[in-house]
């Protein structure tokens, strides 16, 4: 009796051997583990947005980390077939016992070269995914808690295609760390830059904290610089209810001949400018300091205190020095009803 027990053990315990060496076969050398993947990404995903999600090949150790390439993301309607995205490969590090207590938390994400395209068309818009049905703020309470202690996207690309218009920016690195809890996110942004197809596009570093919650959007010594002209932004933005912010800029070296390019009267002049912003039941008012050259002219210090509603801009006080020693002191309005 004892020596058929043995043997039974010893049979029952070859065939788990072989399982698991099939297993093992199966999944790392027959791109078996792509196929379960795929599938659970199917699975995840239909019926609840309009995409496909596809992985090319999957590699790693598992427990510490793993290794995605060929990763694509396409928008698909009934009409027609979108690449939203192309990611020839992404490497991130975890440990698995938080992954397994839903806690995805990860040492870092790296994406290495992707290529991105949004589209717009006049019939539908832009094609992008869907949001579920059913989905609200509410439901964000209740998502597993997110943190990456650095996410970079390395040599990156974005086309957008709106409608007949097309820009590319390329050459998109961007490095963060960022942390989701009962819904809010925080960002830490430590470098961003990239290249435009209309170099007056092109970011060349750019900084900052955000965080978003509720509704409600904070930015920190959010700076951005372009060649010389340097941008910096500390506020808060918030459509809760009704659309208000407050934003305290800082704008050093504007170039006006570069913003003229894309709209406004044509002038010429490099100012620097600070000052505060509101907006609140559709009033915009706030307080703004400048001083430099506008064409021929030099303006030392001019401030100004201004509100903006109905089309009316008024101008509570204005005061200041220009040209040399003209002194500016007055009040005023501008009715824009009028034309």
């Amino acid at each position: 009796m004892l020596k058929r027990l043995k043997q039974i053990f010893a049979l029952f315990f070859a065939l788990v051997i072989v399982a698991m060496a099939g297993a093992f076969i199966y999944l790392f050398t027959l791109d078996g583990l792509e196929s379960v993947i795929n599938s659970r990404l199917t699975a995840m995903i239909d019926g609840r947005y309009n995409i496909e999600a596809s992985v090319g090949k999957v590699s790693g150790d598992f427990w510490s980390g793993v290794v995605l390439e060929d990763v694509r993301i396409k928008y698909v309607d009934s009409i027609s077939t979108n690449l939203l995205a192309r990611i020839p490969r992404v490497t991130t590090a975890y440990t698995f016992s938080n992954l397994w207590r839903r806690k995805f938390l990860l040492e870092y994400l790296f994406i290495d070269s992707a290529e991105i395209m949004l589209v717009r068309d006049t019939a539908r818009g832009w094609l992008l995914p869907q949001v579920p049905h059913g989905s609200s703020d509410g439901d964000s309470k209740d998502a597993p808690d997110i943190a990456v202690g650095m996410f970079a996207l390395n040599d990156a690309s974005l086309v957008i295609i709106d409608n007949s218009d097309t820009s590319r920016y390329d050459r998109i690195n961007l490095i963060v760390s960022m942390q989701s809890v009962d819904g809010t996110i925080g960002l830490n942004i430590n470098q961003l830059s990239f290249a435009a197809d209309d170099s007056l596009l092109s970011l060349d570093a750019s900084s900052g904290k955000l965080t978003y919650g509720g509704g409600l959007l904070l930015f920190k010594n959010f700076t951005m610089q372009s060649d010389d002209m340097r941008v910096t932004l500390n506020g808060n933005l918030s459509h809760a209810d009704q659309l208000t912010a407050h934003v305290d800029f800082d704008i050093n070296n504007l170039d006006l001949n570069r913003v003229a390019k894309f709209r406004g009267p044509r002038l010429k002049g490099v100012m620097d400018i600070n000052g505060r912003l509101q907006l609140s039941n559709g009033e915009v008012s706030g307080s703004v300091s400048l001083g430099g050259r506008l064409g021929p002219a030099s303006l030392e210090n001019l401030h100004a205190d201004f509100r903006y509603a109905g089309k009316v801009l008024v101008f509570d006080s204005l005061y200041g020095t220009t040209l040399g020693a003209c002194g500016i002191n007055g009040s005023g309005q501008i009715n824009f009803n009028y034309k």
